[in-house]
């Protein structure tokens, strides 16, 4: 039963014609706090050609679970219970949801969201790094021209942001190239985020099966 007091009604006979009836008030009272889940942290490209984010589905939205009935969800970006089409700019926010059950009891979560610049292929040509082919099937060859030795952070995620690989690649100054596997990636759009200390870019890599 749903929280409050109850009356239950005892009655006792003795067998000899004799009985009594017994009120019981019970109290039932609900002390356990709603659950809530959402992503800690999560890192989005945004819109090609675009200086921000549209949230795409559910993506960015809580779930929330109780022993009794939940009353209402809600985050702090438009105090509803849903992210579906909002718009972020480049920058980083801190998203917190909140969550209230039939009994009054709450909790929260936040997430901290990213979004970064989606690169174009100008951008890519002026800092001297090239992806290729592009689309690809099996393997990507990145290209780079450098005049000072670097060291690269090669991270390749995917459009939610999730983390499918991550290398460092010492590199001497030079014109050079390294091959990267991608066949055993599902078809589809994924982001080669390419960081050292004189170089911050994201490329948009597609992936095909034919």
């Amino acid at each position: 039963d749903v929280q409050g007091t109850y009356a239950i009604t005892w009655n006792f006979d003795d067998g000899n014609g004799n009985d009594i009836n017994v009120v019981q008030n019970v109290v039932v009272e609900d002390l356990t706090d709603p659950s809530i889940m959402c992503q800690s942290s999560l890192t989005l490209i945004s819109d090609e050609g675009q200086d921000y984010y549209t949230v795409q589905g559910s993506e960015l939205d809580a779930t929330a679970i109780d022993n009794c009935a939940i009353a209402s969800i809600s985050n702090n970006v438009n105090e509803s219970s849903s992210l579906i089409g909002e718009v972020f700019t480049i920058g980083t926010y801190n998203i917190i949801w909140s969550v209230e059950d039939e009994a009054g009891r709450v909790n929260s979560c936040s997430t901290s969201l990213t979004i970064t610049e989606n690169v174009g292929i100008e951008d890519i040509r002026d800092a001297n790094i090239q992806v290729y082919p592009n689309p690809a099937k099996d393997l990507v060859k990145v290209k780079w021209i450098l005049l000072n030795n670097d060291v690269l952070n090669v991270t390749l995620v995917d459009m939610s942001g999730r983390v499918i690989s991550s290398e460092e690649w010492s590199v001497i100054k030079s014109q050079d190239e390294r091959t990267m596997n991608i066949s055993h990636l599902s078809s589809g759009t994924y982001f080669l985020l390419i960081r050292s200390e004189n170089i911050d870019r994201n490329i948009k890599l597609i992936k095909t099966d034919e």
